[in-house]
């Protein structure tokens, strides 16, 4: 196993603790559905668009790191806006790089602009090294959110 490896199935472990059921004020469960799915492309191949599916609230994190779990695309119930779903990752990720005991690992963090970008490309207008053994990459499909929510995550990425 490598840093970025174990790092990536940290997060995969983090989205599927996100994804569980929480109990209700009154008794019961809530059911949440997916927070979020790790989708693995190449470094060098554009991933689908994903637009329409992020609209019904699907939180697609491309990696070109291998995830350790299923894509899962199906359609979250009680989850959060994918806005601030996509600002959580994000925010996540920066604190780690600052504080070693979070619970979310200290991946790159970058945005694809288009469709089209690719991982690679992103990383290189990050001014990110590229070695996908020595540090996760999640890549945040950003052309698929509101543009509110793509303000909002320019304050905090990329994460470097």
């Amino acid at each position: 196993m490598t840093v970025a490896s174990d790092q990536i199935a940290t997060v995969a472990a983090w989205l599927t603790a996100s994804s569980q059921p929480y109990h209700a004020p009154l008794g019961g469960f809530v059911e949440r559905g997916p927070y979020g799915t790790l989708v693995t492309v190449g470094i060098d191949e554009p991933g689908a668009d994903v637009a329409a599916l992020c609209a019904q609230g699907v939180f697609p994190i491309y990696t070109p790191q291998t995830s350790p779990v299923a894509v899962d695309l199906s359609v979250p119930l009680n989850q959060d806006a994918i806005a601030e779903r996509a600002y959580h990752v994000a925010w996540a990720a920066g604190q780690a790089a600052r504080d070693p005991s979070a619970r979310f690992p200290p991946v790159a963090v970058v945005t694809l602009a288009t469709p089209a970008t690719t991982i690679r490309e992103a990383m290189t207008a990050a001014g990110l090294p590229i070695d996908l053994a020595a540090r996760g990459v999640l890549a945040l499909p950003t052309y698929a959110l509101p543009v509110a929510a793509v303000e909002r995550l320019a304050g905090v990425l990329p994460v470097v």
